[in-house]
């Protein structure tokens, strides 16, 4: 097979990966509902810029775009605002639903995908760019799950850093054409450059690969580097930098008084030096990440057999996929090819060596949090891919080895992953996580929302909404707290292990009522109101459970608000149980003994009264409600 019609095949092939992976993941999607990612809820804050243009918060006074950009969630972030206004054009088309959040991180996933499955084609050929693409779709369950969680600088970091190795691979490989060198295209290095700084911007993480491909480039051979191409070059960085021009315009001084992190000891030189840490706690740090705190499907839902390595598999596929690479580095350094060297030299480093630069620099130590990991996992999805293309390119029987085995190594993990990622495809919650209003929620103030509660969520919302009074969701952060316990999908949390707790809706009263404080006395919510909405929302919380409700108050006991009239909470309990429930009788005689004798008319008038509102319609954008959030953070 010529070397063209090989790479018409290999990009077929590719497309087709990337077309099931696209599927895969949607499906995904309307499965596991909004607990695929453990930090909730941390992926709708980007979504606020789109929420309050349409809401018309935006533009108002401490709402204009320094409030949004310059800030301790962007500043050392210049990401933030890149999803900011990728959301932004989502919402336009596909509302401010679920859907809506996760297609921003899918999105960059599809071009990332491309980007680097089109550079391995080109430079390894079709079987490289083959296995990149099953590397890229076969992941561990933590890394699946973050591919489609909008986190804002690591998930998406998959773009910024496949741009930059796809300009990097061209402008190398313009500078060596035909086995010569020549001063690449103006244009190109400019494009390089822009890549460069707009990777490092976007996420401090990818400095490592931005280190590498300098260094790389500064070895022999060199490509030519007149003064035009260093101008060239250096004005892209510069431009790539927009971001952060941006935050240092609308605040100067934004870069060196805010932290990396929520942690303010984090700042950036401080970091630099490694967060105050020694040697020790580096190793530890070293020894204890591959696999990222042995949160991932096999350690935690499942066993493998013996051949697997059994409850070893995730520590030893872990380490083949981010230290095997490094394997590779004698066979790139030999290659003929001075482009494909340099491409093949950096992505057998460069996983292992943004592994060292993460436990260096992580706040967290002797912890990685595995969203950290997602560029190093990108660049470990090329591995089995460049030992082929390396490999074959040799023409001789070492080259085929080493091919072979890297190929039979990918084969043993793909197994194991393809079942975790069917395991990961719940046809039965589509339905419910299709109407899951995701950014309506976290603007109410409203955690992690399992598939089984949207509906009965949604119709409280829409009921509220049709009254027309802002004060009818009074309460309603209290009243919807928590959730339950959410690990995220490496860990399977596909219900809550126990949705509402006395300590819990304790905590969520009291932060309610710390909120109230700020509001004048025409501001402050209705207390019946309140009282009711509790009442309501521990019926989604429980999912319809009156014994679990008695249970809850009965632990209160003397500690419960006198306020906030059990009565009315069981009146509340009832209106949504009535609605969710329409052919439950409401007489209070025929209600569960579990309800104490004393609260069951409230519970049979709260019925009555639910039911009697009949059909409404879906709440409107802009919303009644007021959101409980501020700019972005």
């Amino acid at each position: 097979m010529s070397r063209t019609r090989a790479e018409t095949v290999g990009g077929v092939l590719c497309a087709l990966i990337l077309f099931v992976f696209v599927g895969h993941r949607l499906a995904m999607i309307f499965s596991a509902g909004d607990f695929l990612f453990a930090l909730e809820p941390s992926e709708a804050k980007h979504t606020q810029i789109a929420w309050d243009l349409a809401t018309g918060r935006y533009g108002t006074e401490s709402f204009e775009l320094a409030a949004y950009v310059a800030n301790s969630g962007n500043v050392h972030h210049g990401s933030y605002f890149t999803c900011a206004m990728a959301y932004l054009a989502v919402s336009k088309v596909a509302g401010f639903g679920m859907l809506s959040v996760r297609l921003v991180p899918l999105l960059f996933w599809v071009a990332g995908f491309s980007l680097l499955c089109g550079t391995m084609l080109r430079r390894f050929g079709a079987a490289a760019a083959v296995l990149t693409a099953l590397g890229l779709a076969l992941v561990p369950t933590q890394i699946l799950g973050l591919q489609v969680s909008m986190t804002g600088s690591h998930s998406e970091a998959v773009l910024p850093l496949t741009a930059a190795l796809a300009a990097w691979a061209a402008w190398v490989a313009a500078g060596f054409a035909e086995g010569e060198r020549r001063t690449q295209p103006t244009w190109l290095t400019a494009l390089l450059g822009a890549s460069l700084g707009y990777m490092v911007a976007f996420s401090y993480l990818l400095l490592p690969v931005a280190g590498l491909i300098v260094a790389i480039t500064l070895l022999p051979p060199r490509p030519t580097l007149s003064l035009r191409t260093w101008g060239a070059g250096i004005g892209g960085v510069l431009a790539g930098f927009w971001p952060t021009w941006l935050i240092i315009w609308l605040e100067p001084r934004a870069l060196f008084k805010n932290s990396i992190t929520e942690n303010p000891e984090t700042m950036p030189l401080a970091l630099a030096q490694g967060g105050g840490a020694g040697w020790p706690d580096v190793k530890e740090t070293l020894l204890r990440n591959l696999p990222e705190g042995a949160f991932e499907y096999w350690v935690t839902q499942d066993t493998l057999p013996a051949f697997f390595g059994d409850q070893f598999f995730e520590d030893y596929s872990w380490r083949l996929a981010v230290l095997g690479p490094l394997l590779l580095l004698p066979l790139a350094l030999l290659d003929k090819d001075a482009a494909r060297r340099k491409l093949g030299t950096l992505l057998a480093v460069a996983p292992a060596l943004s592994y060292v630069f993460l436990a260096f620099t992580t706040p967290w130590k002797p912890h990685i949090p595995v969203r950290y990991m997602v560029p190093l996992w990108v660049m470990a999805g090329a591995g089995t891919g460049l030992a082929v293309g390396l490999g074959l390119a040799r023409k001789g029987w070492l080259g085929r080895l080493v091919a072979l085995l890297f190929t039979l190594g990918f084969l043993w993990s793909a197994g194991p992953r393809a079942v975790e990622a069917s395991k990961a495809v719940r046809p039965d919650r589509w339905s419910m996580n299709a109407e899951h209003r995701l950014v309506t929620y976290y603007n109410l103030g409203i955690h992690t929302t399992w598939a089984e509660d949207v509906a009965a969520l949604n119709d409280f919302i829409d009921v509220r909404s049709a009254s027309g009074e802002a004060r009818a969701f009074g309460g309603v952060q209290a009243a919807m707290w928590g959730g339950g316990t959410t690990f995220g999908l490496g860990r399977g949390s596909w219900s809550p292990e126990e949705a509402m707790t006395w300590p819990g809706l304790a905590t969520a009263i009291k932060e309610w009522r710390e909120r109230q404080q700020f509001f004048t006395p025409e501001e402050k919510d209705d207390l019946r109101a309140v009282s009711k909405n509790i009442g309501w929302g521990l019926g989604i919380r429980t999912r319809w459970n009156p014994a679990r409700v008695a249970q809850i108050l009965d632990e209160a006991g003397a500690d419960w608000p006198v306020d906030l009239p059990r009565e009315l909470v069981w009146e509340g309990f009832g209106a949504g149980w009535g609605r969710m429930e329409p052919t439950r009788s409401s007489r209070a005689i025929t209600l569960p003994l579990s309800i104490p004798e004393d609260s069951r008319d409230a519970v049979s008038r709260g019925m009555e009264a639910g039911r009697a509102i009949g059909d409404v319609p879906e709440a409107p954008i802009p919303p009644v409600f007021e959101t409980v959030r501020g700019t972005a953070t």
